[in-house]
């Protein structure tokens, strides 16, 4: 299981944008007066009073989630029985698939 990630919005004064830091990093920071974001950039905190900048784009990409390969097509066996059957509107015992068009095994 993936490691929870904790941080917190803060707004540059130098490029206005909020940027997500991680709890370490304001910690690491808090004497230095600067903190490292989660796309690098250094940030100078805007003052309290500011209003909260627009989300850095490059922080927004770091905690988006992966998005997971696409999973094969599912192949059906439609099977090689007799002709008729019930038009296409049964599914096969076990598997629970429904047909998009007649099977010939009912």
């Amino acid at each position: 299981m993936a490691e929870r990630l904790y941080t917190t919005l803060i707004t540059c004064h130098l490029d206005g944008h909020a940027h997500n830091v991680t709890d370490e990093s304001v910690a690491a920071g808090r004497e230095a007066g600067g903190y490292e974001a989660l796309c690098d950039h250094r940030i100078v905190p805007a003052p309290m009073i500011a209003p909260v900048g627009e989300r850095c784009p490059g922080c927004t990409a770091v905690l988006a989630p992966q998005e997971p390969d696409p999973a094969p097509p599912r192949v059906v066996d439609r099977g090689t029985g007799s002709a008729g059957g019930c038009g296409g509107s049964c599914t096969r015992a076990g598997d629970g698939l429904r047909f998009d068009r007649p099977w010939s095994g009912c």
